[in-house]
């Protein structure tokens, strides 16, 4: 709105004002616009998107990444014994008993599908572990066949005079021979989880 001003008051009144409302004068000063406070621009980022809020990161229990792992190879067992009974290579089993066991990390601890180090160190461990226990019952199994009933022993006792047969026998060549491929084939599968968890930290430490 425009206004002038009076020359006898002082006084600011509007510009169609004929006569200055507070002393009858009607002669003005020039006429000036009323000062209007700007309004801010309008501002738009187009290269700042407003991003959601990451989750939080969840705390690794390693604990339960233990129990889920020895849990889950217990497949592993299974399956090597199976396929020891059928007379298959039970080594092959080796590979499935360490997928097994990283799963069963994942799963205990919520980061399945994610690369964790610590997963695949602790399912490294236990499938060594486990590969050894699923040897040493099978091979008590066959004692407990061979020296089990002739002796009236029980598949607890058969399993304990397990290690003195293997000894005095000639199985250590088979023994080796099975627990050496299966080792194998599970260090085969740990090394694309080792690459993947060593991506997955170095990624983290660069953000």
């Amino acid at each position: 709105m425009e206004t002038k001003r009076c020359k006898s008051c002082g006084a600011q009144i509007y510009a169609d004002e004929t006569a200055c409302p507070y002393c009858g004068m009607t002669e003005f000063e020039g006429e000036t616009k009323a000062q209007e406070t700007p309004e801010a621009p309008l501002q738009i980022d187009f290269g700042n998107k407003a991003q959601p809020n990451p989750e939080p990161a969840r705390n690794e229990n390693v604990l339960n990444g233990i129990v889920g792992a020895f849990l889950f190879s217990l497949g592993g067992v299974v399956l090597y014994f199976i396929l020891y009974q059928l007379n298959y290579i039970a080594g092959l089993v080796g590979f499935v008993t360490f997928t097994l066991a990283n799963l069963g990390y994942g799963v205990f601890t919520g980061t399945r599908g994610k690369s964790s180090m610590k997963g695949v160190i602790v399912s490294i461990v236990v499938t060594v572990i486990m590969i050894a226990v699923s040897e040493f019952i099978c091979l008590g199994y066959i004692v407990h066949q061979e020296l089990g009933k002739e002796w009236g022993l029980t598949i607890f006792e058969s399993m304990k005079m397990t290690p003195e047969v293997i000894t005095y026998s000639e199985m250590w060549g088979d023994v080796a021979l099975e627990l050496g491929l299966a080792y194998f084939l599970a260090a085969l599968g740990a090394i694309g989880s080792i690459i993947a968890a060593a991506k997955a930290r170095k990624n983290a430490q660069a953000q």
